[in-house]
This record gives C-alpha cells, structure tokens and sequence, in this order.
C-alpha cells in the first residue's frame, strides 16, 4: 500500500509540474499551441487571435515600421503608371481591386509574412483598392479571409463590402481584418 500512495504522490507532482509547465509557456508564448488554447478559452477565438497577431507583428516588429511608407509610396507610383500589376484581378473575397505583380511584393513582407501553396503561388496577394471617387487609396495585403489594408495615417477604414467581419486597428491608417468567425 505504501507504494501505491508514493507512486500516486510521484505521479500527481508530475502532473502538477505538467500542468505548470503548460500555463507557464501560454502566458510567455502566446503564439505557442499552449498560447493558442488559453487564449480560445479566455474569449478570444481563432479568427480574433489571426488578426490580433498579425496587429501585434506591424506595431512591434522592426521591419513593418517600413508598411505605411511603402504602401503610400505604392499608391503615389500607381497613380504614376509606375507600379506593374496582373491587371484589374477581381477577387471573390475582396471584391474590385487592381493585384500587383509578384515582383512589386517588398523584401520585408516576403520575409515576414511570406508563404509559397503546393502549386507555387505566392502569398500574400497585394491589391491597390480605389475610393469611391476611383482614386486609388488603400494598398490590401490579403491572405484569403484574412488581411492588412493600409493607407496614410490619416486613412479612414471605410465599411467596404468585401471587408471584415472582425477588424483591429494596428496603427493609424492600417487596419486587420477576418472576414468569416
């Protein structure tokens, strides 16, 4: 009986520190699967948890500081047929909007965010988005049902038809967005 009780108290501390373990690496980590499953039981689903990381990559990572410049600098050669795109590529998630070739993709999203599917495309698609005015005002970094749109730091998100049913400001002028829950 004795050793029943020592193997049952050796094998409740393994689990305790288990258990610890697990907590310990949710709240240092909170990208990790640990992180992951925390984060769903405390309210904040998977959709939320993609675009609040994807928030969280362009306020604290030293390479999006480049994102708003570069997406305004964008839309200034666009306007000056100086951009290369795939043409006026609607897509069925996001509506109207004018791609840019894979070439016009800057170093710092492919390094960053960058993925390559089975059949070789790239992603993030980027698309040029037009006021209704026609004027372009908005550089889309899109993934599918999710995505980044950015403009000046004065840029008002406007309730598009293709956008979100989950949006999260990142900075003035650049927004996140989850299409579906």
């Amino acid at each position: 009986m004795r050793t029943f009780i020592r193997i049952t108290k050796i094998l409740l501390a393994i689990i305790g520190i288990a258990i610890a373990l697990f907590f310990l690496r949710a709240y240092t980590d909170r990208r990790s699967i640990p992180g992951h499953i925390v984060r769903w039981f405390e309210g904040e689903y998977g959709a939320k948890q993609t675009i609040d990381d994807l928030a969280d990559d362009i306020r604290t990572k030293s390479d999006m500081t480049q994102l708003q410049p570069w997406a305004v600098n964008t839309l200034l050669r666009f306007q000056m047929g100086q951009v290369r795109t795939n043409g006026n590529e609607g897509n069925y998630w996001y509506g109207s909007g004018i791609r840019l070739a894979a070439e016009e993709r800057p170093e710092f999203i492919k390094k960053e965010w960058g993925e390559t599917n089975d059949f070789g495309e790239e992603y993030p698609e980027i698309y040029i988005f037009d006021s209704t005015n026609g004027k372009p005002e908005s550089v889309g970094i899109m993934w599918g049902l999710d995505g980044v749109v950015v403009g000046d730091t004065n840029y008002p998100l406007h309730a598009n038809d293709w956008m979100a049913w989950q949006c999260v400001t990142a900075k003035p002028g650049i927004y996140v967005f989850y299409q579906y829950k």
